[in-house]
């Protein structure tokens, strides 16, 4: 078995809370999007078509005032050339043109919101997908760099310990070869007496 020299294991750690720091920011901009997503929808498929709608009904209700005011003014002038019935005519236009300009915009308005639906609709397999990574893998991942992490202080704490013991042994051997040689440089008591 090979053996590494393990020293050091911040940069995974690192790693790990930058995972976990994505995966949180990932799930702040899907929330930013699904709202900003359901604001514009809201606005494109209920707010706006009901206001085209009511100015429809506002224009339409114009028109027939201006119709019956014209009726008016012609039952009244003789010939039907007078300012008022002139004035009666002009008002009938404008409430012409105000409600085809109405039913223009309604029209438009029911357009978008079928397109914006169907873009949402498009939207929601991408925002789904990177919802899986921000809930599941990102953390998954998070917790498999855990476990590494735990699996490598181990490691490194037995290897200081294999260090440690392995300097004590070191150490007792040169106390011993120590010893030895003090106990061959000495002269013993029977070299003494020849």
């Amino acid at each position: 078995m090979e053996t590494s020299d393990v020293q050091s294991i911040d940069s995974i750690r690192s790693l790990r809370g930058a995972v976990l720091e994505l995966g949180h920011d990932w799930d702040m901009a899907v929330q930013e999007i699904q709202f900003s997503t359901h604001r514009i929808k809201e606005h494109f498929t209920a707010t706006l078509p009901a206001y085209w709608k009511s100015q429809t009904r506002a224009a339409e209700q114009s028109l027939a005032e201006a119709k019956n005011n014209l009726s008016r003014q012609a039952g009244v002038s003789s010939d039907g050339n007078s300012p008022a019935t002139s004035e009666a005519r002009q008002r009938v236009q404008l409430a012409k043109r105000r409600l085809a300009l109405c039913e223009d915009k309604q029209r438009a308005a029911l357009k978008i919101a079928l397109q914006l639906e169907q873009a949402c609709q498009e939207l929601a397999g991408p925002i789904a997908e990177v919802l899986g990574h921000s809930s599941t893998t990102l953390p998954g991942a998070a917790g498999f760099l855990e476990t590494l992490i735990g699996h490598l202080d181990q490691y490194a704490e037995s290897a200081v310990a294999g260090r440690i013991d392995s300097a004590r042994d070191q150490n007792a051997d040169l106390k011993a070869a120590d010893r030895d040689v003090a106990a061959s440089a000495t002269p013993s008591k029977d070299s003494e007496t020849t």
